[in-house]
């Protein structure tokens, strides 16, 4: 059921995942960006991001449409507390200037675009 041409959204019992095989740095972001917008979009990894719960593939497909018909540099890579701390000089950093400097190298960019521009199949497992 993959396809070569674009993305695939799987259905099953729990939920959705969508195989875009973009990568965590793009993922992250796009979840990130799905769950802005009320969908439970949990565990990116580097080849799907899972939807879980009962949305309707109606949902997620409004809330694709609005993410690729906006700016994709406005998506980031939520980074954790922890990998803030870890940030060499992080003590000499102000923590919001130091989150976007995480932020802006684990996002890829480029990834999504690439996904978001996509065309994207929805198949039943």
């Amino acid at each position: 059921w993959l396809d070569a041409e674009g993305t695939v959204i799987a259905t099953d019992a729990t939920g959705l995942s969508w195989w875009t095989f973009a990568g965590l740095g793009a993922n992250a972001a796009i979840a990130a960006g799905l769950r802005a917008r009320g969908l439970g979009a949990e565990r990116p990894d580097n080849f799907r991001i899972r939807i879980e719960g009962a949305a309707a593939t109606a949902d997620l497909e409004r809330a694709l449409d609005e993410l690729a018909a906006g700016d994709p540099a406005l998506l980031r890579t939520p980074v954790e507390d922890e990998a803030i701390d870890k940030l060499k000089f992080s003590a000499c950093l102000p923590r919001d200037l130091a989150t976007e400097e995480l932020e802006e190298r684990l996002t890829d960019r480029e990834g999504i675009g690439v996904v978001l521009g996509q065309r994207r199949r929805f198949v039943v497992e």
